[in-house]
């Protein structure tokens, strides 16, 4: 190539060659200086502050092209033993961030001192993943609720980038739901809110992450629409084959906790079914033929569950919708109706 292309030279072994054929081409291209002393020009210290800014460069390109941005809430981080002596700031909106084992339980918390009704909401799938910070989705209705409520984060997307959803799942034998349930049950009662009235919103796998939920805080409603019910048949199987690979060091221990995925399995293990408000759209076939339907069929096994509520399947018909949920002023006015605040 050198010969035929002319684009550059074949050097014997010999320094002398080398180092007359280097000048040659620092005098060609202007890079010969002088009295050119190679240790000025790369001293620690320079190399130091170059390697510094291209960190920052770096980390700002990243930052720049980061979809999710940290919300301009203030935050309070505690550990868990510390849960007990906290008091939950009133009519203000902030993030409250729980420690426990090392991971951190993330609510961004709206105590309203004038109502004593309560909507808690979860996240569905994180578009693109890289989730750094805590995401709430819809925490813009904090301010259009006239209840309190508190928006969760699934610190399970912590665990790998590539996650865009992650149900709760957590690391090996430390369930991040159960977990995030019951310190958020301990939030509600420093709250002054009973759980009777409280319910529990969340679409796609947000309504998954809320029926789960339900079983924890025991006497809340839930409101799931066009929720996963048995994440093992969700149709787009990269998502969960991530989860798996993820949250377990040994993935055929994933097998050991069937009720880490599907609800039917939870409500037998806990023996409770929450009351439970299903919002389903005909017109996806995501949510009729691989969870609502295979769910109808196999809660036909759980007639020995010890505390049951009856559960309400709303069908909707929205052929443009899909799998998106129903629009924000219905589910408010929904979630209003069965906290008796319409």
């Amino acid at each position: 190539m050198i010969e035929k292309y002319n684009c550059g030279d074949l050097i014997n072994y010999d320094e002398k060659e080398l180092a007359s054929i280097l000048i040659r081409y620092l005098n060609k291209y202007g890079g010969y200086k002088a009295g050119f002393d190679i240790g000025n020009e790369y001293d620690i210290k320079t190399e130091v502050k170059k390697t510094v800014e291209l960190i920052e460069q770096t980390v700002q390109k990243a930052s720049s092209n980061t979809k999710m941005k940290k919300l301009p809430y203030p935050e309070v981080t505690i550990h868990e033993y510390e849960l007990e002596n906290y008091q939950i700031v009133k009519d203000s909106l902030y993030v409250l961030r729980v420690i426990k084992d090392g991971v951190p339980y993330e609510y961004l918390i709206n105590r309203r001192s004038d109502n004593d009704k309560l909507i808690v909401f979860n996240n569905g799938a994180i578009a693109e993943g890289n989730v750094s910070v805590p995401v709430f989705q819809r925490h813009s209705w904090a301010s259009i609720l006239k209840t309190s409520s508190v928006f969760c984060m699934d610190p399970t997307l912590y665990l790998n980038s590539f996650l865009q959803i992650g149900w709760g799942i957590g690391k090996n034998e430390n369930y991040y739901l159960e977990n995030s349930s019951l310190i958020l049950k301990r939030i509600i009662s420093k709250m002054g809110i009973r759980l009777e009235d409280a319910a529990i919103y969340g679409t796609s796998a947000g309504g998954y992450l809320s029926i789960i939920m339900g079983i924890y805080l025991k006497g809340a409603k839930v409101v799931a629409d066009n929720a996963q019910l048995d994440v093992r048949n969700w149709i787009f199987k990269d998502a969960l084959d991530s989860v798996i690979t993820f949250s377990f060091d040994n993935i055929g221990a994933a097998l050991s906790y069937k009720e880490r995925f599907n609800v039917i399995d939870a409500f037998k293990k806990h023996q409770y079914v929450p009351k439970i408000y299903l919002h389903v759209n005909m017109c996806s076939s995501a949510d009729n033929s691989t969870q609502l339907v295979p769910f109808l069929k196999e809660a036909e096994t759980m007639t020995s569950i010890k505390e049951y509520n009856n559960i309400e399947v709303i069908l909707h018909l929205s052929p443009e919708k899909g799998h998106n949920g129903i629009d924000m002023d219905e589910a408010i006015s929904f979630l209003y109706h069965i906290l008796g605040e319409d």
